[in-house]
């Protein structure tokens, strides 16, 4: 066993080596050569009398003793006698490339009879003017092509080589890196910025221009606004990535395309399925004048969350008879999106609908695809249903809106609850099915406070119930009930002396729920009494 783990075995050191030992003839014919061998290196010597004793047994000290010896051998005697059965000589790599000022390490495996490769040391040296070689590691100096050949001398006399073709490319070698903000993962239509950084071997920013190819492995998942992009002082713009319609993981590449340096580099993107964000607890804002009101963004969020909202919707107000955003909106929306996320809120975006199909798409996309100075955007849209809106006109909205966003961008539909469209002698003709074939959610305003007078829980509990399940059933769609935290006013404009309490809150809440809603929202933050605001905190949803 110890010859075998010295990669002794099948080394004949000659049978004389035994002659001097009285008894060595009583040794079995399979143990002739491997005991030769270890009296050879030294491992056994035998007793003062000459004697082997083969056959008794070997006791713990003889065992440890002949291991004592095993490590006292000389790497080159052991080498030596290693080498005696070598048959090949192979190199590992067996072919190297590098660039210039690469390094690579190499190592000599020599083949015995037994088919074992054993690790040895060879003499090594570089054919062709391409660099140095040293303990083994290769590195490269100059361009071009040549040869590294080993070459190791056995015990026996026989001489043997092997030889490893090496390429060096003139190019320097770059590492490619490659950054996204906001996120990796994208919703299909989503946008990523990404930005490269190129290294040199020593870690240095590349100097000068260097041009990049840039691809993406799968277009049905998204696409960049460029092909080429030009990189200066090693820090540089690769484009923007959007999201494509199809899932999954999706590769940007960038390769190098200026001689001279060479490399490549990728990132991975995620385009992951969109989850509707409209679910539990929300709450409204809607500040027409932002900009010139002095709200604080900070103390809105920060509210929001204290009161358990899980989600806010900000209502995006458009220029007349346009389809840009206003300024003041565009600030609240800078504002308010990154607070909101950075504490795990998503945002909704509310367009109001004028019953114009060309117009309301307008404006529902350029609101989904607003991005803030902080390169985010909304969770999702909401259309605020107001006016006389027919099949056509939410058809003629929509599709495009659909075909732009994709089938699982979270679109809900605020509406009037059910009973409101029988008053308005509108329940025959109001697409309730339209509103299920294109909505994610449907949202009904349902502000039961509608007389100047206190309401019981009774009350309000029959209104929100039968309101939200009536929804459910017209539209096939998961419901929302919007409630109310403000002060109505009368026909002659003149406000209630009346607003919901905490207990009406609670009601409407409990009923929601109670009818299988999915959310309840509060509308509206700036407007709802500590009252209200605290039965929304304490109501678990």
């Amino acid at each position: 066993m110890l010859i075998n783990a010295l990669r002794l075995s099948g080394v004949d050191p000659g049978k004389d080596v035994l002659q001097p030992f009285g008894d060595a003839g009583q040794l079995s014919t399979y143990a002739v050569v491997p005991v030769a061998m270890a009296v050879k290196v030294g491992v056994v010597s035998g007793d003062d009398k000459r004697l082997l004793h083969p056959k008794d047994p070997a006791s713990r000290a003889d065992a440890a003793a002949m291991i004592d010896k095993a490590l006292q051998i000389p790497p080159d005697q052991l080498q030596a006698w290693q080498t005696r059965t070598i048959q090949q000589l192979q190199a590992v790599p067996e072919q190297v490339k590098l660039s210039l000022g690469q390094t690579q390490k190499i190592v000599a495996l020599a083949l015995r009879q037994d088919g074992e490769a054993v690790l040895v040391s060879v003499n090594w040296q570089v054919e062709g003017n391409i660099g140095t070689i040293q303990g083994g590691e290769l590195q490269a100096k100059q361009a071009g092509t040549g040869t590294v050949i080993g070459t190791l001398t056995t015990a026996d006399g026989r001489t043997l080589t092997t030889k490893i073709p090496v390429t060096v490319d003139a190019s320097v070698p770059v590492q490619v890196e490659l950054a996204v903000t906001p996120s990796l993962s994208l919703v299909p239509g989503g946008q990523a910025h990404i930005q490269v950084t190129l290294r040199d071997p020593a870690g240095q920013l590349v100097p000068g221009e260097v041009d990049l190819n840039v691809s993406v492995s799968d277009p049905s998942k998204g696409h960049l606004d460029t092909t080429k992009a030009v990189v200066t002082g090693g820090i540089g713009d690769l484009g923007t990535f959007t999201a494509g319609s199809q899932y999954g993981p999706v590769q940007v590449r960038a390769d190098i395309a200026t001689q001279g340096w060479k490399g490549s580099g990728q990132v991975t993107l995620n385009v992951v399925k969109v989850q509707n964000p409209v679910n539990g607890k929300g709450i409204w804002g809607t500040w027409v004048e932002w900009g010139t009101s002095g709200y604080d963004p900070d103390r809105i969020v920060q509210t929001s969350k204290q009161a358990g909202a899980k989600y806010i919707y900000l209502i995006v107000r458009n220029q007349p008879g346009e389809g840009t955003i206003r300024p003041e909106s565009k600030a609240m929306l800078d504002a308010i999106v990154p607070r909101a996320h950075a504490a795990g809120i998503p945002v909704i975006g509310v367009v109001y609908l004028v019953d114009d199909p060309a117009l309301d798409s307008s404006r529902m996309l350029t609101a989904a695809k607003y991005t803030t100075q902080t390169g985010e955007r909304v969770d999702g849209l909401a259309a605020d249903i107001e006016e006389s809106p027919t099949s056509e006109s939410i058809s003629g909205t929509m599709i495009p809106v659909r075909q732009a966003l994709g089938p699982d961008y979270p679109i809900i539909a605020v509406t009037y609850p059910p009973h409101i469209s029988t008053a308005w002698q509108r329940s025959a003709t109001y697409p309730w099915s339209t509103f299920g074939q294109y909505f994610t959610m449907i949202s009904i305003m349902d502000y039961w406070h509608y007389e100047d007078r206190a309401y019981t829980a009774d009350e309000v509990r029959n209104e929100i119930y039968n309101e939200a399940k009536a929804a459910a059933t017209l539209t096939g769609r998961p419901v929302e009930v919007i409630g109310q935290a403000y002060r109505m006013n009368t026909a002659s404009g003149k406000p209630f002396a009346t607003v919901p309490t905490g207990e009406e809150v609670t009601a409407a809440m409990q009923a929601a729920k109670d009818a299988g809603a999915s959310a309840f929202s509060l509308y509206r933050w700036d407007t709802a009494t500590p009252e209200e605001l605290s039965a929304f905190h304490n109501f678990s949803w």
